[in-house]
């Protein structure tokens, strides 16, 4: 075998094993023909010896891998910086004008995407784009029954900054849709908040006349009327689990049991026969990430598909379903990730270093630290007197991870990817203001240390355990059902 551990014609089946472990194994961290981040990998090989890794091999702990490999000098030569899809009030104004002509044609489709991409681009802080763009795409989802989302963008323009002189325009629309939606008393008090906003308008006395008389119709349709009841709120199925809940694996059918040995490890074992069909394990990920190619076309928080994307304030690479999601992405790994996912996208690294990352960017540096006393007990394992909590990060950091069969290599590779997304985070300011005109080595801080050993660990059990995230949708018979990935989870 050569040094990178290729093997020759001579190789033993040993030999070929090995290689195609390294191969399974390399694929769980990075790709091999696409992004830097491969080469970067070759280029580190070619600079440490034999004896080095060797060495490496007999660190005993994360952390001493971590120390040993921010010790290597060749790996700061990897700059790292936000890389990210920007906003742009061009591009924005120019969707939005393409998204007038579009609804002036009727072309409602096709209007919302234009509308969409127009509010998606638009900065925050930078003149009405935003706010004009909210607004019309509110009109084109009024015309397509969409009224729910159509009040959320009519609140979102306000809050963006909607001109004043244009305000009666979406107030009108919301009472409009309040009152499809039944809300008599909103109508009344959007109806009358349009009359009075006519007083800013700029209209000319016939158009002003024509608006008042408008409204004033508007206003009296809605007066002595009864509010409809609030539809029932649609209900999230959960799965039914066989026999119930275990009492050891809350997310565990009571018909299996949790047995550990040398050789299997952790596995589960049906206490007698199960019926077909039945559900036995339900259980939402730790953590869990959206892959590149659906970040443009679903929630990168919740994963619903988009219809009418919320967007990120700084960023234009992601979206969201709703206010909600928006928010709570942002202020916990979004805050964090925003701008830098197109230099990890460019990096080749794969999905198990997102979601490594994930589980950092999700809790924050004060999680962690309060946490940090807890990392060195020994796992406990789930029995009845001890239930197991699927919430607690502990439940996650105990996963098996196989450090005993792992090469000096393998942890190398993992050491040189767990210091890449440190990187990343010292950046993106999450341990503070990072000084860019500071040396790219200079020695961790204890709040670093801790981070970058959970990164590392993160590294190696998520190689075991993580899972694709995949929707089925049946057309038809079964033999047209099909099933897409959505994303990973642990």
């Amino acid at each position: 075998m050569d040094r990178c551990g290729r093997p020759g014609e001579s190789s033993s089946e040993e030999d070929l094993e090995l290689y195609l472990t390294k191969l399974c194994s390399d694929v769980t961290l990075y790709s091999p023909k696409e992004g830097f981040f491969n080469h970067y990998m070759e280029q580190i090989d070619a600079q440490v010896s034999q004896d080095f890794l060797d060495k490496f091999g007999q660190l005993k702990s994360d952390e001493d891998r971590l120390l040993k490999t921010w010790g290597v000098k060749p790996i700061h030569t990897l700059k790292v910086q936000s890389f990210y899809r920007q906003k742009s009030r061009e591009v924005s104004e120019c969707r939005r004008e393409e998204g007038n002509k579009a609804f002036q044609e009727k072309k409602n489709g096709q209007a919302l995407v234009l509308y969409s991409q127009a509010v998606v681009r638009a900065p925050h802080d930078e003149g009405k784009s935003l706010a004009l763009a909210l607004a019309n795409r509110s009109a084109v989802l009024y015309h397509m029954d969409e009224y729910h989302l159509c009040l959320t963008d009519i609140d979102l323009a306000i809050q963006a900054g909607y001109p004043p002189n244009l305000m009666y325009k979406v107030l009108d629309r919301r009472g409009q849709c309040q009152l499809q939606l039944g809300q008599y008393n909103s109508a009344l008090l959007a109806f009358t908040a349009a009359a009075h906003a006519l007083a800013t308008s700029g209209l000319d006395k016939k158009k002003l006349e024509s608006w008042k008389k408008d409204l004033s119709i508007k206003i009296h349709s809605c007066q002595g009327k009864t509010d409809a009841g609030d539809p029932a709120p649609s209900k999230t199925t959960s799965a039914i689990l066989f026999q119930g809940s275990s009492k050891v694996l809350p997310n565990a059918s009571s018909a299996l049991t949790l047995n550990t040995s040398k050789d299997e490890g952790r596995y589960l074992v049906a206490r007698g026969p199960i019926p077909a069909g039945q559900v036995l394990i339900a259980e939402r990920p730790y953590s869990a990430v959206l892959m590149d190619d659906k970040c443009g076309s679903h929630c990168i928080h919740c994963y619903h598909r988009l219809v009418a994307p919320v967007p990120c304030p700084w960023c234009s690479g992601v979206a969201f379903c709703s206010p909600r999601c928006r928010d709570l992405a942002l202020a916990t790994y979004h805050r964090w990730e925003c701008k830098f996912l197109d230099l990890l996208k460019g990096s080749g690294v794969s999905l198990n270093c997102y979601l490594a990352l994930r589980v950092i960017t999700q809790h924050g540096l004060p999680y962690f630290k309060k946490l940090q006393h807890r990392l060195n007990q020994p796992a406990i394992m789930p029995s009845a007197s001890c239930r197991q909590n699927p919430n607690d990060y502990l439940s996650f950091y105990h996963l098996v991870a196989l450090e005993e069969s792992r090469s000096p290599r393998d942890f190398f590779q993992r050491s040189l990817l767990a210091t890449f997304l440190l990187k990343v985070l010292q950046r993106a300011n999450f341990f503070g203001k990072w000084d860019d005109e500071g040396p790219p080595d200079k020695a961790l801080t204890e709040d670093e240390v801790l981070v970058g050993r959970l990164i590392l660990r993160h590294l190696q059990l998520i190689q075991f355990n993580a899972h694709e995230i995949l929707r089925g949708r049946q057309d038809g018979d079964c033999e047209s059902s099909t099933i897409a990935s959505w994303g990973r989870g642990s």
